[in-house]
């Protein structure tokens, strides 16, 4: 049983992506949470107002919606009545079960899967996390309800390695996470396996996960014996303690070892640009958004944007390599980037403008099915 949780901003068109499929046979709404009605009386209408009313209370928040998968393993039978009772278990657990939910059953793959339906959105507490705690949590849960309703133990059986691909390494986040674990997980995919030239580029790479590589203060110990140690970040970018000594990590990335590093990395490094500046130029082409939408969309491309106003490094995690904005031109660099994307409040007012019709847009839809 394995669960993954992600959000979308509007909830028509995920209603819409699951009642289509009911419509062609292959998936049921087989249960309906803090609902006035069973889910096989509520029409669409019905089903979108009791999860609407409460995205309707913040507006600040833009992935308002809660969107989860459960997919079973090819060996596992069990009921429909077993399927709500685990559903109703699964949210009970996370403390999401006072939400208005829908659980649809998909039979359209080689193995049965759940998506639950539900608002980030609550009446009287802040909005539903995304973050790592709650997928971890969600992970300890799943393995709780394998052995409960007699499914196949995913966590017992599932070889490290194929763990490892199904589950990448996660940022660090202080008071959560180990830190040396979480630190060596985090090196052994980046120091060996990303391109890149400098420090710079590296942070550029390891602020994703929350780290950062330093040479220590100007005059002080480490700097003077050229050492190198990892920080981790707060939420906000800032450094914290404690650090750990490049030479108590696995990898041991020293500064001299990175030293070599980088000038393999010059020599290995391809004119791979292009794919960066065209998804640039592809998700900026004919649309308006502002520094966190640009972001996401781009993250969409596999691309990570870091930086500030002053200078910007672009991370192509398909290419595993980091690009400087000056490298690529000034369309590309922090001032030509900034040039090119519009102030929040532009975007928010454009977006709710768009966002205004989307009632009229859900009654289209839902009188198509």
């Amino acid at each position: 049983m394995h669960t993954k949780i992600v959000s979308a901003v509007e909830i028509a068109r995920v209603l819409w992506y699951h009642e289509h499929k009911v419509r062609k046979g292959v998936a049921e709404c087989i249960y309906a949470g803090n609902m006035i009605k069973d889910a096989g009386d509520l029409t669409v209408e019905e089903k979108q107002f009791h999860i609407e009313r409460l995205l309707s209370l913040n507006d600040r928040v833009r992935q308002r919606v809660l969107h989860i998968f459960i997919d079973f393993h090819e060996s596992d039978k069990i009921e429909k009545a077993e399927m709500r009772s685990l559903v109703r278990d699964y949210m009970r657990a996370m403390g999401w079960e006072r939400q208005p939910y829908l659980a649809y059953l998909h039979q359209d793959a080689l193995h049965m899967h759940l998506h639950i339906v539900s608002s980030r959105i609550r009446w009287d507490e802040a909005p539903i996390s995304l973050s790592m705690s709650n997928r971890f949590k969600s992970y300890e849960v799943s393995r709780h309800l394998e052995k409960r309703y007699g499914l196949y133990q995913a966590g017992i059986r599932v070889p490290d390695e194929e763990w490892k691909e199904l589950h990448p390494v996660q940022a660090l986040v202080k008071g959560t996470t180990s830190q040396l674990a979480t630190m060596n997980a985090i090196m052994d995919v980046v120091i060996p396996h990303y391109n890149y030239t400098n420090l710079d580029e590296l942070n550029a790479i390891l602020q994703l996960y929350r780290v950062r590589a330093s040479k220590g203060e100007p005059g002080g110990v480490i700097r003077r014996n050229g050492g190198l140690v990892y920080y981790p970040l707060t939420e906000d970018g800032r450094l914290s303690r404690p650090y750990i000594k490049a030479s108590r990590l696995q990898q041991r990335p020293t500064l001299r070892k990175l030293e070599v590093q980088f000038e393999i990395n010059r020599e290995l490094r391809l004119k791979q640009e292009e794919r960066v500046t065209t998804a640039v130029d592809w998700v900026l082409y004919d649309t308006r958004l502002d520094l966190d939408a640009f972001k996401e969309a781009l993250g969409n491309e596999r691309i990570s944007l870091v930086g500030d106003n002053h200078q910007v490094w672009y991370v192509d995690h398909k290419a595993r390599i980091v690009h400087s904005g000056e490298s690529l031109g000034q369309r590309y660099d922090a001032s030509g980037l900034f040039d090119r994307l519009v102030p929040k409040e532009v975007y928010q007012q454009e977006l709710q403008e768009r966002l205004a019709l989307q009632p009229r847009r859900g009654q289209r839809i839902s009188g198509d099915l």
